[in-house]
């Protein structure tokens, strides 16, 4: 299997990954206002749950902004390298990969938005038992 494999693979099942937890986080919005009997007094006692889960798409919503602006200053970068002297892009050209500082900061809110979402749902169960 080569590097490119097993990033490709990586990629695909993070990916993955985030769209489980923001579904999970709007399912326990769901459930929280479910519990608390659709009285907006109630749902404050989930406060913490709720706390959490508003984290946790905080951080998927800045991963995905983050990664937006700095894949598109790479590609112009790595676009402009790979124009001759005519301007035109030559197809052929070997673009250099990301930075490994990007992925590592992409990574860490990564980390940051699951675990809020777990802490979420842990805390949910707490609070139910």
């Amino acid at each position: 299997m080569k590097l490119s494999d097993i990033l490709s693979q990586y990629a695909i099942d993070t990916t993955k990954a985030s769209d489980l937890c923001r579904q999970s986080n709007y399912s326990l919005i769901a459930v929280c206002w479910i519990f608390a009997n659709e009285s907006v007094d109630k749902v404050l006692g989930y406060r913490i749950v709720l706390l959490f889960v508003i984290m946790s798409l905080f951080f998927d919503f800045i991963q995905y902004f983050y990664r937006g602006i700095v894949e598109g200053r790479h590609y112009d970068s790595e676009e402009s390298n790979a124009k001759d002297d005519l301007g035109k892009i030559n197809e052929e050209y070997d673009a250099k990969p990301y930075p490994i500082s990007i992925n590592k900061i992409s990574t860490g809110i990564y980390y940051a938005k699951v675990c809020c979402t777990l802490i979420a749902f842990i805390l949910l169960m707490w609070r139910l038992m």
